[in-house]
C-alpha cells in the first residue's frame, strides 16, 4: 500500500514535459545517445537512451526519476525494521510512517523531474540497508560474501549516476562494517569483495567511452575524454569560499527550519542512540552538507542541492518511524506520529499548493523566444534556464533548424565548436583564439547577414551591438515587435504555476525583472512596471488601471538607479525584488503614494532591503 500511494503522489505530482536547468540537458543526452556534463551520468544516460529507443519518448525518461523514488521505500522501510526494537509490532504504522517520505520536498523535487538524484539514492540506500543485516548478526560465522558483493554493485551503481551519494553512503556504512568483523582474514575477504562488486557495478562507465565520439549528437568533451573527466571546462568556476562557513550553515538551519526538517531529526535522533547501527543519520546529515557549503555561495533554494539530502532524510525517517512505533503510551504515539505527518506534507510548497503537474513554463518560454526569432538568427543564450531547453527543442524535436543557439558560456571550450559546427554545416569558422567575448564577435562577423539576438543586455555590449526591445530577446535596432507580450505571458505562466513549482517561479522572476530593467533605461515607465510587476503573485501585483495612464506621459531613465546590491545572493530571481524595483520606479515618477505600497508588499514578502530602511 506504501509503494502504492506514494506512486500515485509522486506520479501525480510530476512533470512530464520538458523542464528547466539539468533536467533539460538530461533529457536532450538521453533521447540522443549523447554526453552531458562530467562525469556524463552514464547509467541515466544509457537507461535513458534505451527508453527512447523503444519509443517511449520524453514522458518515459521521467521514469527514471520516478519508479526509483518509489522504490527508496523499500531499503528504507527494511533499515526501519532492522532498527525497532519489536519489528513484528506495529509493522503497519512503520510502513505507513515511511511511505510518507515521498511528499517531503527534499523527495518531492528530485524526483518529479527528470534528474539522476533518485537512481542514485536507490542502490545507496539498499546497499546501506544491506549492511545493517549485516552488522545486526551476532558474530562473523555469519559472514555472506553474496550479500558484501551485491552491496558493492548497488554502490557501483550509484556512482554512475552520482558519485557524491555512492561516497557519502559509503563512508556512513563502512566504519561500522568493518569494525564489525572481528577476525582479519574476514575483514580482508569483505573488502576484495566488496571492491569487486564495486568495480562491476561501475561498468555503465563504459558508454561514455561509447559516447564521447558520437557524431550528430550533443557530446561534451567531445573526443577529450581526459579533459571531460577531469572536468576542466568548470575549472574557472572553482574559486576560494566567497561566504564564511558560519553564514552558510545559517542558510541551511533557516532552511531546515521552513521544511519542518528538525521534528524528524529530534525523533529519528533519538532512535539513533538505541539501535545496533548507531549515528548514521547524523553522519549521513553532516557529510551532506559539508558537500553542499564547499560550494562557493551556498543557497539552499538551489533545486540541484536537495537530491543530495535524500539519503539523509531516508535514514532519518527510518529512525524515526521505529522510535515511534516503539511508544508504548496511545496518546503520546498518536501525538508523535501525526507530527511527523505534518513535518512531511507541509514544507513549502505543501502538497496542497504543488503545481508541477501542470508546469510547461520551459517548453512554452522555449518555443515563444524561438518562434519568435527572425529566420536565420542568431540567438545568444548565457543562462542555464534557455541554453538546454532550446537546444533539446532544436536537436531532438527540430524545431527551427534555421536558427542557431550560440550558448556564450561554452564556447571557450574547443568541443562546443564541433558540436556548433556539425549541427549548422553553412556557418563560416572563425579563429578560436582570444577571450568568449573576442569569439562572439568574430563569429557574428563572420555570418554576414544573419539578425542577431541576445538573453542580455551584457551579451550584447560584449557584442559590441546596439540594441533594443525584442519581443523576448534583445535585437539589434530597429525593433518593431510588441514589447509588452512578453510580460502578459509571464502573467498567465505565474498564475498557473504559482509558487508550486520550485524553480520555475525564480525564472520568471528573474525574466520579468531584466525586462523591466531594460525597458526603464529605454524610457518607457509603464511597460517597466508591467514587466517588473508581472512576476509577483496576482494578489500582490494588482494597481489601480491609471497608473498605466500616469507612467506613461513621464520621462524617468534619467532617474533610473544603480540596481540595488542586494543583501542576500539569490540564483536567479524573486517576486519580492521585482516588487522592491517597481516601487523605485514609482518614486522616480513622482507616485510616492502608489511606491510606499509596493515597499511595504515588497516587506510583506520577506526582502530584507524593504523591511530595513
Amino acid at each position: 500500500m506504501s509503494l502504492l500511494f506514494a506512486t500515485i503522489v509522486t506520479a501525480g505530482s510530476s512533470n512530464f514535459d520538458l523542464g528547466f536547468y539539468d533536467s533539460a540537458e538530461l533529457a536532450l543526452v538521453a533521447r540522443q545517445g549523447g554526453l552531458g556534463h562530467p562525469i556524463g551520468q552514464p547509467l541515466h544516460s544509457l537507461l535513458g537512451y534505451l527508453l527512447s529507443s523503444l519509443g517511449v519518448g520524453l514522458g518515459g525518461i521521467h521514469l527514471l526519476s520516478i519508479i526509483p523514488a518509489v522504490l527508496c521505500i523499500v531499503p528504507t522501510l527494511s533499515l526501519a525494521e532492522r532498527w525497532s526494537p519489536k519489528p513484528a509490532e506495529r509493522r503497519l504504522l512503520r510502513a505507513f510512517i515511511v511511505g510518507l517520505a515521498p511528499l517531503h520536498i527534499i523527495f518531492f523535487d528530485p524526483s518529479t523531474r527528470v534528474e539522476v538524484y533518485a537512481l542514485s539514492t536507490l542502490p545507496a540506500l539498499w546497499a546501506l540497508a544491506r549492511w545493517a543485516e549485516i552488522i545486526s548478526s551476532p558474530s562473523d560465522a555469519d559472514f555472506d560474501g553474496r550479500f558484501i558483493f551485491n552491496s558493492g554493485i548497488a554502490l557501483g551503481l550509484s556512482a554512475c549516476s552520482n558519485p557524491y551519494i555512492a561516497v557519502i553512503a559509503a563512508l556512513i556504512g563502512s566504519p561500522l562494517l568493518f569494525l564489525h568483523w572481528h577476525r582479519r582474514g574476514v575483514l580482508l575477504k569483505g573488502a576484495r569483495l566488496t571492491a569487486l562488486g564495486g568495480i562491476i557495478g561501475l561498468v555503465p562507465f563504459l558508454y561514455v567511452l561509447w559516447a564521447i565520439r558520437r557524431q550528430g549528437v550533443f557530446v561534451w568533451g567531445y573526443g577529450d575524454l581526459r579533459s571531460f573527466l577531469l572536468g576542466l571546462d568548470f575549472a574557472l568556476n572553482r574559486s576560494p569560499a566567497s561566504e564564511p562557513a558560519v553564514t552558510k550553515l545559517v542558510r541551511f538551519s533557516d532552511w531546515a527550519a521552513s521544511s519542518w526538517l528538525f521534528f524528524p531529526w529530534l525523533i529519528g535522533t533519538l532512535g539513533e542512540l538505541r539501535k545496533p547501527t548507531r549515528y548514521w543519520c547524523l553522519s549521513a546529515w553532516v557529510l551532506s552538507n559539508l558537500l553542499l557549503l564547499s560550494n562557493t555561495t551556498y543557497l539552499p533554494e538551489i533545486p540541484d542541492y536537495l537530491g543530495y539530502l535524500m539519503v539523509p532524510l531516508s535514514l532519518t525517517i527510518a529512525s524515526a518511524s521505529a522510535t515511534v512505533t516503539s511508544i508504548p503510551s496511545h496518546g503520546l504515539r498518536f501525538a508523535v506520529v501525526a507530527s511527523l505527518i505534518a513535518s512531511l506534507m507541509l514544507p513549502a510548497p505543501s502538497i496542497f499548493q504543488r503545481t508541477r503537474s501542470r508546469d510547461h513554463v520551459a517548453r512554452e518560454l522555449s518555443e515563444f523566444a524561438i518562434n519568435s526569432a527572425p529566420r536565420g538568427s542568431i540567438i545568444v543564450v548565457g543562462s542555464d534556464h534557455f541554453v538546454f531547453p532550446l537546444l533539446y527543442l532544436q536537436a531532438v524535436e527540430r524545431v527551427r533548424p534555421d536558427l542557431v543557439v550560440y550558448v556564450w558560456g561554452l564556447s571557450s571550450s574547443s568541443w562546443y565548436w564541433h558540436f556548433l559546427h556539425s549541427s549548422h554545416t553553412d556557418l563560416v569558422q572563425i579563429d578560436l583564439r582570444g577571450s568568449r567575448d573576442a569569439r562572439l564577435r568574430r563569429f557574428i562577423a563572420a555570418q554576414g547577414a544573419r539578425p542577431v539576438l541576445f538573453e542580455s543586455v551584457e551579451l550584447g555590449q560584449a557584442a559590441h551591438a546596439r540594441l533594443c526591445a525584442g519581443t523576448i530577446f534583445l535585437q539589434s535596432t530597429p525593433c518593431v515587435s510588441d514589447d509588452q507580450v512578453l510580460a502578459r505571458s509571464i502573467t498567465r505562466w505565474t498564475d498557473s504555476v504559482q509558487s508550486g513549482s520550485p524553480a520555475t517561479d525564480t525564472v520568471l522572476a528573474h525574466l520579468a525583472f531584466e525586462r523591466g530593467e531594460l525597458l526603464w533605461a529605454l524610457d518607457r515607465p509603464a511597460a517597466a512596471l508591467d514587466a517588473f510587476l508581472s512576476a509577483v503573485p496576482a494578489h500582490l501585483r494588482l494597481l489601480p488601471h491609471e497608473f498605466g495612464s500616469r507612467l506613461s506621459q513621464q520621462h524617468v531613465s534619467h532617474l533610473h538607479p544603480p540596481r540595488p546590491r542586494w543583501r542576500r545572493p539569490s540564483p536567479l530571481g524573486r517576486p519580492e525584488r521585482n516588487l522592491f524595483r517597481a516601487a523605485q520606479l514609482l518614486a522616480a515618477a513622482g507616485q510616492p503614494q502608489e511606491a510606499a505600497t509596493l515597499h511595504v508588499r515588497a516587506a510583506q514578502l520577506g526582502l530584507e532591503e524593504a523591511i530595513e530602511p
